[in-house]
């Protein structure tokens, strides 16, 4: 989230996995995903330990494309 060209493969899923365990996200993901992605988006991502597709993402804001496997970076 901290990066400033983020680039999906097809088949990539975002999500923080902190949330799963109970825990706070580290690396400022409770500050960070809000700013990228809105607040109610984020929220929905923090409180209900929600996984997005790379197509999500995308739409979101999250990243800046999405390519197929064979293209990724």
């Amino acid at each position: 989230m901290c990066c400033d060209i983020r680039v999906a493969s097809e088949e990539a899923r975002f999500g923080l996995p902190e949330v799963g365990l109970g825990i706070l996200p580290g690396a400022g993901g409770t500050q960070t995903i809000p700013r990228v992605i809105g607040l109610s988006r984020a929220l929905d991502m923090l409180l209900t330990n929600r996984w997005l597709t790379s197509n999500e993402a995308y739409r979101f804001g999250l990243v800046s494309r999405v390519v197929t496997k064979e293209d990724a970076p």
